[in-house]
């Protein structure tokens, strides 16, 4: 049992704090090491992608330093399918074909040769988006056929469709419901199982839970897990969320239901979930608040509740070209639009748009976005197993705790406040010898750049590495803890 006594900064009564000072706050803690939990899963973590990017020149392991930037992030899942899938993207077996009328993207065996290299270098494992929105069964499994091939072990899962709940509200199936659903994806699925025996199919990739149940209940043989797609906010039809919305508790509260949902009806068809298509909000994020380090620490609390709360795993959508909105990653100077503003393409555009962004060896160097900061900070969890940690929330300050595999206990507390710091001191009850903090932080809440997690930012090779690693051994049995404004902390505890 690790049992944490909170402290005032000081002991009389301080002075009112400055703008450069923020006020500290105190918080107790008690983390039940004793008690160990469910395993965060090694894959929890996945990158998702429009459908139409699939030609892009940085998925080619030789072209961008994308291979260095997964593997910062381990071993996940990269997803590809968005509403660029069903509206605007073709399976295209020869790159001279004319595309359908109504695609302006084709998928090739190029493309998907690409993604198996990719795989093959990094580790990370493919879930590949087939369209269903322009019916097409023998396309369908053409192109599942090509993947088992060209991407090979790499694969980890076809999904038929996108969103396909939506459909009736979208562009050309009025009416559409889960037994229409059902039915094509039956004919998808004796094609796909004759061309490509052996595929592993993931769904239904809705964006609600409604048909959850129903398709994990009708598709169990043969389903690695169930999909679903989240995203609290909105920017569609106007809306224009704010850092104040993103951090509110009702957001907290919505995510949590959410999750609650979608996961309750996993489990009662034995399947684990998975949220393979999510981020802040959805129609590409907002300027200001996506891009932020709000936006990076909201996202430190909301991916781990989420596993909390039983989601085996998250891709965390966003593109490969503009800077702007969400994503993780980025090429600076790129033109296009945002990612997730279909039926628009997300496009790279010519590489050397992006002064300075092309290194010596002609590779192409991506960007970290501060989402991608959380997501260097989720990593260093991956793989432990949960505490219970009371409580979990003293005002604005997040907590959570793991149990590490080498017997260390990890703790992330998240503190989204500008305004003020917190101090505790963590009293341990089992012999811990030594303590080390990485802190995620940046200039301000609404800083675009300059996030740093342990003091680095990631280099133009697409590499990070912790610069400011703050350690101090435990001469007694108390430990203190201090988390600035605005900033995240992963405390390593360890005997």
């Amino acid at each position: 049992m690790l049992t944490a006594v909170a402290v005032a900064a000081a002991c009389s009564p301080a002075a009112p704090a400055s703008p450069a000072s923020p006020a500290s706050s105190a918080v107790v803690l008690t983390v039940d090491s004793t008690h160990p939990g469910r395993v965060l899963p090694a894959d929890y973590l996945g990158l998702s992608f429009e459908a139409s990017v699939l030609d892009s020149p940085l998925l080619d392991p030789a072209g961008s330093n994308l291979p260095q930037l997964l593997r910062d992030l381990g071993e996940g899942r990269i997803r590809f399918g968005g509403n660029s899938l069903d509206r605007v993207t073709a399976w295209s077996p020869d790159a001279g074909r004319p595309l359908p009328p109504w695609a302006h993207a084709r998928v090739t065996p190029e493309d998907l040769g690409r993604l198996g290299r990719l795989a093959a270098l990094t580790g990370w494992r493919v879930d590949l988006g087939l369209t269903l929105g322009h019916f097409d069964a023998a396309a369908a499994a053409g192109e599942a056929a090509a993947a088992r091939r060209l991407i090979g072990s790499g694969l980890g899962t076809v999904d038929i469709g996108n969103e396909p709940d939506l459909f009736s509200a979208g562009y050309t199936h009025a009416g559409y419901s889960y037994a229409d659903y059902r039915s094509q994806v039956d004919r998808y699925r004796a094609a796909i199982s004759a061309a490509a025996p052996g595929t592993e199919l993931a769904g239904p990739d809705t964006a609600g839970s409604g048909w959850l149940a129903a398709f994990g209940r009708d598709e169990r043989s043969g389903l690695a897990f169930l999909t679903q797609h989240f995203y609290p906010l909105t920017r569609c039809g106007g809306n224009r969320p704010t850092i104040a919305h993103l951090t509110s508790s009702a957001t907290a509260r919505r995510e949590q239901h959410a999750a609650g949902v979608a996961v309750s009806a996993a489990r009662g068809q034995g399947l684990p979930l998975r949220l393979d298509e999510t981020n802040s909000a959805s129609c590409g994020g907002q300027d200001g608040v996506s891009n932020t380090l709000a936006s990076a620490l909201w996202m430190v609390g909301y991916l781990l509740t989420a596993a909390q709360q039983g989601v085996n795993g998250v891709n965390v959508h966003g593109g490969l070209a503009a800077c702007r909105g969400y994503t993780p990653v980025c090429l600076p100077g790129a033109r296009g639009p945002v990612a997730g503003t279909e039926p628009d393409v997300d496009p790279i555009a010519d590489l050397s748009l992006g002064a300075g962004r092309v290194g010596p060896s002609g590779k192409a160097r991506l960007t970290a976005q501060p989402d991608f900061y959380a997501l260097l900070l989720v990593r260093q969890v991956e793989g432990g197993r949960w505490v219970p940690v009371t409580p979990d929330r003293t005002g604005p300050l997040e907590s959570f705790a793991l149990r590490m595999p080498d017997g260390s206990i990890r703790l992330v507390l998240d503190n989204p406040d500008p305004h003020r710091a917190m101090t505790a001191r963590v009293r341990v009850d089992e012999h811990v010898a030594n303590r080390a903090v990485l802190l995620l932080t940046g200039p301000s809440l609404g800083a675009t750049s300059q996030v740093t997690f342990g003091g680095k930012e990631v280099t133009d090779a697409g590499s990070w590495q912790p610069r400011t690693v703050e350690r101090a051994s435990i001469a007694d049995p108390v430990v203190q803890i201090d988390v600035p404004a605005a900033s995240a902390a992963l405390v390593t505890l360890s005997p």
